[in-house]
């Protein structure tokens, strides 16, 4: 949304469309277009004081490269070409990652396109399976995993690539985290492995800072008069995929198991046909004494009540049968506990209170 910091709110879930990025130690956790890891160290060939050149007819991916070559992919660089604007720039990173495309618009501070093959050829006068740093004359940015060691990259010359390219002495680009974290990798805190599991996001926060009001002219004047452009936040949340989310972490195969701070009514009283005389005042007791209270007094039989309020799921089930008549006593049930007990109809508030803590 612009401005440089967001913080991302995800719960774990198995239907989640996101991906949460989280080390196996529980000491960083982070949504999957932000996360940082650790990759591991690539198996370098001998190093050489200098560039060379090898040809490599054909060969226009990594994994034909390494092959190829006989290499290990960690051991290449991908070079990634786009466009701000009418400004060309090389994104760089290790040939075994992928470009995060986020970092790199964050690192680039605007938005970026691809290179068309017309404008790759004309850059860097060869076809996109050829392209390295070496010799360029635009910005390069090239991902922190490159910062030490010597890669095969490609040469800008169809058919060639460069064995040996170190950074800082054959090309001098600017470093950044652009590679995307993937499973596995180290963890940035503890060096712990990453693990990658689906989640569901909450919320998001972005500090936007002075990113639109500077560009809108938005602004405001201080204590001391000056005119300074708004600084600007922008927080969400997400009321549904709250709601899925509590679902996801709190069902069984027979419906839903509302907590007790979020369930929509503290207390599903279920009436057995017949008895809506005795249910009518129990329903009303535990109104009066601050319970959101749900009644199912529907014709219907009383395994369907039951499944139907399985399903819907409120903390507590009370079910208000013949012994309500006989010796005035409901059954009590705890959702997520699945047991009933009887108690008193005079017993019954002080029950639930104590249920639902």
């Amino acid at each position: 949304m612009g401005g440089r910091e967001s913080s991302g709110f995800m719960a774990p879930a198995a239907s989640g469309e996101n991906v949460l990025v989280r080390c196996e130690n529980g000491d960083y956790y982070a949504d999957y277009d932000a996360a940082r890891g650790i990759p591991r160290a690539p198996e370098f060939p001998e190093p050489l004081e200098q560039p060379e050149e090898v040809e490599t007819p054909g060969v226009t991916t990594i994994e034909a490269l390494a092959e190829f070559l006989g290499i290990d992919p960690a051991a290449t660089s991908k070079a990634m070409p786009v466009m701000i604007g009418e400004r060309p720039v090389l994104a760089l990173i290790r040939g075994d990652d992928r470009l995060s495309e986020e970092k790199l618009v964050t690192t680039l501070g605007e938005a970026y396109r691809p290179m068309t093959d017309e404008e790759i050829r004309a850059v860097f006068g060869a076809g996109g399976g050829s392209l390295g740093p070496v010799g360029v004359t635009i910005d390069i940015v090239a991902d922190e995993a490159l910062r030490e060691g010597q890669f095969v990259g490609g040469a800008n010359r169809d058919g060639w690539h460069l064995r040996g390219v170190q950074a800082g002495r054959d090309y001098n680009p600017s470093f950044a985290d652009i590679r995307q974290a993937n499973q596995g990798d180290a963890c940035v805190v503890c060096g712990g492995r990453l693990i990658e599991q689906p989640a569901i996001e909450l919320g998001h926060i972005f500090k936007l800072g002075t990113f639109y009001s500077v560009r809108f002219g938005a602004t405001f004047l201080d204590e001391d008069g000056e005119e300074k452009p708004l600084v600007m936040g922008s927080y969400g949340i997400g009321p549904g995929r709250t709601m899925a989310a509590i679902v996801e972490q709190h069902h069984d195969e027979k419906g839903i198991q509302w907590p007790a701070s979020v369930a929509p009514y503290d207390v599903h009283v279920v009436v057995i046909p017949g008895m809506e005389e005795h249910a009518q005042p129990v329903a009303a007791a535990l109104s009066a004494a601050g319970f959101d209270v749900l009644v199912d007094d529907r014709d219907a039989r009383a395994g369907e009540k039951f499944a139907d309020a399985d399903l819907i799921g409120c903390p507590v089930r009370v079910t208000v049968g013949r012994k309500a008549a006989e010796d005035g006593t409901v059954d009590i049930r705890e959702r997520a506990k699945g047991e009933d007990k009887a108690v008193s109809v005079g017993e019954l508030v002080s029950t639930v209170r104590e249920k639902l803590g």
